[in-house]
């Protein structure tokens, strides 16, 4: 016995609707899980919902009721609105950096956390901002802390000066950075939220210094 046309139209438009909400929940990700920051790229944020509106299309041509042609309609409308929508969004927070790969610099004593290192460098510029970030590793549930560990300004002229020389676990909730001047700066972190109380800071006027939560 075929499969009545509203059933069939009712199942691709939940399909689709379910892939537009995942897609925007990885987008979003607040709970800063490491797994979901790819599919928050872009092109692939893009490339999930054209496949669902597709999907929301083929629902309004196979349905025949009217409701459930009103209904895939309204759903088609709201997902063309994101489309439409999103590449203003991205165009007014775009950085103009360009993201390095990220590097495992350093892993604590049990492997629950480590610290990972990415290099933001300005497009058409020897400037870039190294940033240092603590995750947890629990496999598919791993997530990244709230804000940097590490943030640093420089160009390229004056990056001895402002590197990091190591990175190590001091403690089961405590992060040691050496910087280059063999300085040592300790940051203290919650295990459970991965909160973390300020961010070490290094630009070329200022040099190192803490910046805590507002």
């Amino acid at each position: 016995m075929p499969v009545p046309r509203t059933r069939s139209a009712r199942g691709i438009a939940v399909v689709a609707v379910l892939v537009i909400v995942a897609a925007i929940v990885a987008r979003w990700n607040p709970w800063r899980y490491v797994y979901l920051m790819p599919a928050a790229d872009s092109g692939v944020f893009l490339g999930v919902t054209t496949a669902a509106v597709v999907l929301l299309g083929i629902a309004a041509h196979v349905a025949r009721p009217r409701r459930v042609i009103n209904a895939v309609t309204a759903w088609l409308v709201a997902a063309m609105l994101v489309l439409c929508a999103w590449p203003v969004f991205d165009a007014v927070h775009d950085t103009g950096y360009d993201r390095g790969a990220t590097a495992v610099v350093a892993a604590s004593a049990d492997e629950r956390f480590e610290v990972v290192a990415v290099r933001y460098t300005a497009r058409g510029s020897t400037f870039h901002v190294d940033r240092y970030r603590l995750r947890s590793r629990a496999g598919a549930l791993s997530r990244q802390a709230d804000r940097f560990l590490v943030e640093i300004y420089q160009s390229g002229a004056a990056s001895a000066r402002g590197a990091v020389a190591a990175v190590g676990f001091s403690g089961p909730r405590e992060v040691e950075i050496r910087t280059a001047d063999d300085s040592r700066w300790t940051v203290t972190f919650d295990p459970r939220s991965l909160s973390l109380p300020h961010t070490l800071m290094w630009s070329e006027t200022t040099g190192y210094e803490w910046t805590r939560r507002r």
